[in-house]
């Protein structure tokens, strides 16, 4: 996983030149090893993974389903999945945001995925202006 990526003054840096790692894997692992597992308790892992496993809107609204969930929500919504994530899929969030009756998808196109700062704090601005 190498690639590059351009920050906010138009230069375009590598995981190397950005962080002082060679890939992104080696990124990853050591941020993983470094933060999650030195300040988050086991606990919290296991919470969080249940949110994940558990986290079900289609219960909302009486239990009429994910589609009519969806189309209950009134707030406008801005989906950004990335391109390199291997959990949350565009074709997913596409689908998602023709139920939305205000939802707006915005492919976070980079290497980088959500620790593309530059480029999620720009849209998120966009959608609150």
């Amino acid at each position: 996983m190498n690639g590059a990526w351009v920050d906010n003054t138009g230069d375009n840096l590598t995981w190397h030149d950005f962080f002082r790692y060679a890939t992104a894997e080696s990124f990853f692992v050591d941020q993983s090893e470094s933060y999650w597992l030195q300040y988050w308790d086991a606990n919290d892992l296991l919470a969080l993974l249940d949110t994940w496993q558990r986290g079900d809107i289609s219960q909302v609204f009486h239990q009429r389903g994910l589609e009519k969930a969806l189309q209950g929500i009134r707030a406008r919504v801005l989906l950004m999945p990335s391109n390199t994530d291997p959990l949350f899929k565009i074709e997913e969030s596409k689908i998602e945001m023709s139920l939305l009756p205000r939802g707006e998808l915005s492919v976070i196109n980079s290497l980088w995925g959500h620790f593309d700062v530059v480029f999620i704090s720009r849209r998120i601005a966009e959608l609150l202006n």
